[in-house]
């Protein structure tokens, strides 16, 4: 049992790191992993119980998992986290070559058991626990790293929408205030002093548009003739 979680405990943590740095999950055939080597397992258990080789056989797949982790750190390294990957990826490294001489030393002394809490075994479980708080502090830190990526492209993301909500209120035109206007050509003085036609300043100074008709006291007016025939 302990052998299992050993297996699926490393597993699990390269699904987190495949998930953390490509944001998706890891292929379901790397789940069969553990399968493929339950019969050789079984086979050191059942038929010849040999604990020291059943151990070197997890210990195997335990580094070949830890080998995958860092090339995922590896591969998905940018300038601001690479210090922190790299960190990472030798954790990885030095705690497989680490197990492995651990398990290829109890296979060259098979006398050496795991009941007898001799020095070494006491110091091999002291280094494992120190790993596995360096690997729980360094997922903090990435995550904390993360979150703080977010918060600052969060942050660019407000300002950049601020800007453009300040340029979008700088482009709306208003007319406000007291405007001079020619009585009787109806033209407006602008702040230049120049006098314009009422539709050009207008458009200049807001977002109306003009449609140019005529008004039945004009038509009559100006065109009494047209105005006479639309009226009979």
């Amino acid at each position: 049992m302990a052998e299992k979680r050993r297996k699926y405990s490393r597993e699990f943590k390269v699904e987190a790191v495949h998930r953390f740095t490509r944001d998706h999950k890891l292929k379901k055939v790397y789940y069969c992993l553990p399968v493929t080597i339950i019969p050789i397992e079984m086979y050191f258990f059942i038929v010849n119980d040999h604990i020291i080789l059943r151990n070197l056989i997890v210990t195997i797949f335990i580094v070949v998992l830890a080998i995958m982790a860092s090339v995922e750190f590896y591969n998905n390294r940018t300038k601001k986290n690479r210090n922190l990957y790299i960190v990472l990826i030798s954790l990885n490294l030095i705690y497989g070559v680490f197990l492995l001489a651990r398990a290829i030393a109890w296979l060259l002394n098979p006398r050496d058991s795991l009941f007898i809490a001799g020095i070494a075994h006491q110091l091999y479980f002291f280094i494992v626990t120190v790993f596995e708080m360096g690997f729980g502090i360094s997922w903090l830190m990435m995550n904390n790293q993360r979150l703080e990526e977010e918060l600052l492209a969060s942050k660019d993301k407000l300002q950049a929408t601020v800007s453009e909500l300040k340029k979008a209120i700088s482009e709306v035109k208003t007319l406000s205030g007291i405007i001079p206007i020619c009585m009787h050509c109806k033209e407006i003085r602008d702040d230049q002093g120049y006098w314009n036609q009422i539709e050009k300043f207008v458009s200049e100074h807001s977002e109306a548009e003009f449609s140019h008709g005529i008004c039945p006291q004009c038509m009559e007016e100006k065109y009494p003739d047209l105005y006479a025939s639309d009226s009979s």
